[in-house]
């Protein structure tokens, strides 16, 4: 979930639907946070199971770029258990930070991916932070990972796989590139033989955005396949060995044709496997639209959804940053028209959700967003209750901030989905699934490790042995073809 992250502040009192905007959140919906006067960026927001909300994203402190990770409460305060103040500002080794990914593991710890470098060489690196704030000695140095190697590069986003490890996406020298870790910040050398991959599709390429789908990484990105067809590479499948995976989408990519130029810049992935693809289109000149792909698990679906968001009465660019699916098959996609801030709501079938804000739309027309030199300017969260968490980087004052929106949105799902039905539940020497689709599955700790697994090679009842199994809390996921599902159980004796 992408694919960013922090911050907000208004320079001029928030004009906006107040009904769209949660009142119990900051001040009238908006948080904002100013470092040292300079700019503040925050390119993605997470919530914590206890209902924490984390940010990331980078500081200009005299003249030095820095990482930076904020969290808040539930009601828009910044939370002083968290490093003191509520925020860390941080660099690695002295030389230009920043963080453009987070995502969370199972025991609350916080990884990040960024960036590591000084002047004209980057390059990608992954960060592992405590539920509190302070970084992880145990992984990389003091809690960093830098990738190796002089080629200049940067990680864009991070997720965590089924079985604990980390796996970041952005670009190297100028072509895609993923790499996955163990969660000590080695490179896991089981993924494409060293660790790391990268595609070189004749352009300048990026990934943007990763979302896990089982053991596989589908990957948000840009590029212009040379010598293919017209159009452009808006997302690619990884295997769990690090491979390009050919039998996603249309021989192994989803293609956006449009002549002009197009870039996807945040995948989402709900629990059965379905897609979510956001980002623009630019087709006259400068002016862009939003544009969404609703797709199955295997990168197949009807094709680009554009967006009109306004109606474009005014004809003011579009961009879509972020998406969030829901199991309905309904979405929400945070994302700008003009300088307004906005929240697009979208029906099964991709059109706007008239049932959604005003006509399908949220906005909040006082909170310009700046994007930069960073075309990836703003995350998305969509928690429990409905309530979606935007953030980004305003145009006045040039500080992080973070919209609460209250959707009323229902029915949303993040990783597995709970609908598997286990007993008895709690358990003491064996487990029985009923109904087990064909395929891999895991039995993961509440930290998140991988206790047992196994494959079921055909549909019906799946019969588990837990006696060897401490009393706890255990998570059961299992990757069909067609879906993965899970389910949380007890032993207890």
């Amino acid at each position: 979930m992408r694919t960013a992250t922090c911050i907000a502040l208004l320079c001029a009192p928030l004009v906006a639907l107040p009904q769209f905007l949660d009142p119990g959140f900051g001040e009238n919906g908006v948080v904002h946070l100013d470092v040292d006067g300079s700019f503040e960026q925050f390119f993605e927001v997470v919530a914590q199971a206890d209902g924490g909300i984390v940010a990331v994203g980078h500081a200009n402190v005299d003249s030095d770029l820095k990482g930076l990770i904020a969290r808040y409460t539930s009601q828009g305060e910044l939370d002083t258990e968290f490093m003191g103040t509520g925020y860390h500002v941080f660099d690695v080794g002295g030389a230009d930070t920043e963080l453009t990914g987070v995502a969370l593991f199972p025991d609350g710890r916080i990884v990040c991916s960024g960036s590591v470098g000084s002047g004209s060489l980057r390059r990608p690196a992954a960060f592992l932070f405590s539920p509190n704030g302070q970084p992880a000695p145990d992984f990389g140095s003091a809690g960093a990972s830098v990738f190796p190697g002089t080629t200049s590069g940067f990680g864009e986003d991070v997720a965590v796989t089924v079985d604990g490890k980390v796996v970041v996406v952005g670009g190297l020298g100028g072509n895609i590139f993923a790499a996955r870790y163990w969660d000590t910040g080695l490179l896991d050398e089981t993924f494409n033989g060293d660790g790391w991959m990268d595609l070189d599709l004749g352009g300048s390429e990026r990934a943007y955005s990763v979302g896990a789908q089982g053991d596989a990484m589908v990957v948000a990105c840009y590029g212009d396949p040379a010598g293919g067809p017209v159009g452009t590479v808006w997302a690619k499948r990884i295997t769990e060995d690090g491979e390009w995976d050919a039998t996603f989408g249309d021989e192994g990519s989803v293609m956006h044709g449009v002549t002009q130029g197009g870039k996807a810049f945040d995948v989402f992935t709900r629990g059965d496997g379905a897609i979510l693809l956001s980002g623009l289109a630019t087709t006259m000149g400068m002016y862009s639209e939003a544009v969404n792909f609703m797709l199955d698990a295997d990168g197949h679906g009807d094709g680009a959804i554009v967006t009109e968001t306004a109606p474009d009465e005014e004809g003011r660019p579009t961009k879509a940053y972020a998406g969030w699916l829901m199991n309905d098959g309904r979405a929400i996609v945070a994302a700008t028209e003009g300088e307004d801030v906005l929240l697009i709501g979208l029906s099964a079938s991709g059109a706007l959700d008239p049932g959604f804000g005003d006509q399908g739309l949220m906005r909040a027309p006082g909170l310009a967003l700046e994007d930069g030199s960073n075309e990836d300017a703003a995350g998305l969260w969509v928690e429990p209750n409905g309530r979606a968490l935007y953030c980004g980087r305003s145009q006045d004052g040039g500080d992080a901030f973070i919209a609460a929106f209250m959707t009323g949105a229902t029915g949303l799902a993040e990783g597995a989905v709970d609908h598997l039905k286990l007993h008895p539940n709690p358990a003491t020497d064996q487990l029985v699934l009923p109904w087990s689709e064909a395929g891999a599955w895991r039995v993961h700790d509440a930290l998140g490790r991988a206790v047992l697994q196994g494959v079921q090679p055909g549909s019906g009842p799946l019969i588990l042995s837990v006696a060897e199994l401490p009393p706890g809390t255990y998570r059961f996921v299992q990757h069909g073809a067609s879906r993965s599902a899970g389910a949380s159980f007890v032993v207890q004796r």
